[in-house]
């Protein structure tokens, strides 16, 4: 569909989230280009009702299709010299592999702080504004000096997006706000970033692929849904309890605290909670080292929401051994 075809006008519901960064450089000078106009809300964008795209299941466009949104380093999707527009850029912080953030400075020596996510979930979001050509929700209101954006690249019953949060010490937070999504949303389509090939990670495995059926029906028993929470976590439910798997990037020594546990020859670790809300059981292990000190992590988990009489840390570990021929060798 082409971007100047789809209009406010269209209707649904969508996603939530918020947040995070990048920066790197390309071979085209995208730094120089212009790019389409936005349609930005004014004043008392938050508190409008607007309309949410009815956009079919799918990314909007190819470039925002899943796999190539987990491919993109994030902090390399916004460049020094792009940002040197802005003010006097830092050293850009990770946060998983998706978020990355820039607490820098604007050009008067004041804050500017930029942070980033691709592929955040977007459900119940509703749309008040086009950004650079993508169904977005605005919101330069709700915290004082700060702007949210949150643009759709997916489409469907769980729409994604890209979310940034933009905060100043003065003046309109939108203002670079619009600038610093315009330029992310174009190098996306354009130039993305790749992220440097290291055998055996975790970054670009698609999470809803690893636990079939009959994995799905040994853990949680009868008919299952499926629900994606960003690029690289997703969770099955049915009957009031549900598992999921989230592919994290941690510090080292994230996995260390917890029951020693193993899963068939991997050595993981336990934490099973009795809380008087629902029992729930985390089973984790380390896949492989990184570099700066970080580890890839896989964490599986069921929460028995119903309190039904299973034990949700053997329905984890059932969880994880169906998954772990899934995973790539670390």
């Amino acid at each position: 569909m082409p971007r100047s075809t789809r209009s406010a006008s269209l209707a649904v519901v969508l996603t939530a989230a918020a947040v995070v960064l990048a920066g790197c450089g390309s071979s085209e000078d995208l730094a120089k280009v212009t790019y389409p106009r936005s349609t930005v809300p004014a004043a008392g964008a938050a508190n409008t009702t607007g309309t949410t795209p009815n956009l079919p299941e799918g990314p909007v466009e190819p470039a925002f299709a899943l796999d190539k949104l987990r491919a993109i380093d994030p902090c390399k999707l916004l460049d020094k010299e792009f940002l040197s527009q802005l003010g006097t850029p830092n050293e850009p912080t990770l946060g998983g592999y998706s978020k990355c953030s820039n607490y820098m400075k604007d050009k008067a020596g004041k804050k500017l702080s930029v942070s980033m996510t691709i592929g955040e979930s977007l459900l119940g979001v509703k749309t008040n504004a086009e950004v650079a050509g993508l169904h977005a929700h605005v919101d330069g209101e709700s915290i004082g000096k700060t702007c949210f954006v949150k643009a759709v690249t997916q489409g469907g019953k769980m729409p994604m997006g890209l979310t940034f949060q933009i905060g100043v010490d003065e003046g309109d937070a939108c203002a670079p706000g619009r600038r610093i999504v315009e330029y992310v949303v174009e190098r996306v389509r354009k130039q993305p970033p790749q992220r440097a090939a290291e055998p055996g990670t975790l970054a670009t495995i698609e999470p809803c692929s690893l636990l079939d059926q009959a994995g799905r029906a040994e853990a949680l028993g009868g008919e299952t849904t499926e629900r994606r929470n960003g690029l690289n976590e997703c969770t099955w439910s049915a009957s009031g309890m549900e598992v999921s798997v989230n592919l994290l990037l941690t510090s080292a020594g994230f996995g260390d605290t917890g029951d020693p546990v193993d899963v068939n020859g991997v050595k993981a670790k336990q934490r099973k909670k009795d809380t008087s809300v629902y029992p729930s059981c985390q089973i984790f292990w380390e896949h492989r080292k990184t570099a700066g000190n970080r580890a890839e992590t896989v964490r599986v988990e069921m929460q028995n929401i119903k309190k039904a009489n299973v034990d949700p840390c053997a329905k984890a570990i059932g969880a994880a051994k169906a998954m772990l021929p899934k995973l790539p060798k670390g």
